[in-house]
């Protein structure tokens, strides 16, 4: 699973299409949660939105197709999409600033989990 997402991550980053003239972006790196709390806090046209965007829609796509992620069981529905999931992890955050030296993608699992947990069948 871990290298799925890992998998996932480093496609969607490398898929975003840059035209001939743009100028060099900056490396992003977002690897713990008080990284997603920077960048997911910046103009949603920079270069760090655009990297927290694309790790905590990674999370949701997976957490939303019946796979655990981090052992997490997440049950969304009806679907949200990646600007709520990056609301929801970013709410989180701020009620658990301790967390923020978790790995991002844990962050987003725990996040989701949390605000959308799956029913206990008896």
């Amino acid at each position: 699973m871990k290298l799925a997402l890992a998998a996932a991550l480093l496609l969607a980053n490398n898929a975003t299409a840059k035209p001939d003239n743009a100028e060099p972006q900056p490396i992003i790196s977002i690897q713990y949660g008080q990284d997603l709390t920077r960048f997911c806090a910046a103009p949603s046209q920079s270069a760090g939105y655009r990297a927290c965007f694309t790790l905590v829609g990674t999370v949701l796509d997976v957490a939303t197709s019946e796979h655990a992620v981090y052992g997490l069981n997440t049950c969304i529905a009806p679907p949200i999409g990646t600007e709520k999931a990056v609301a929801v992890t970013i709410a989180w955050l701020r009620r658990h600033p301790d967390d923020d030296i978790q790995a991002a993608s844990y962050v987003v699992a725990e996040a989701l989990n949390a605000s959308f947990p799956c029913q206990k069948v008896n």
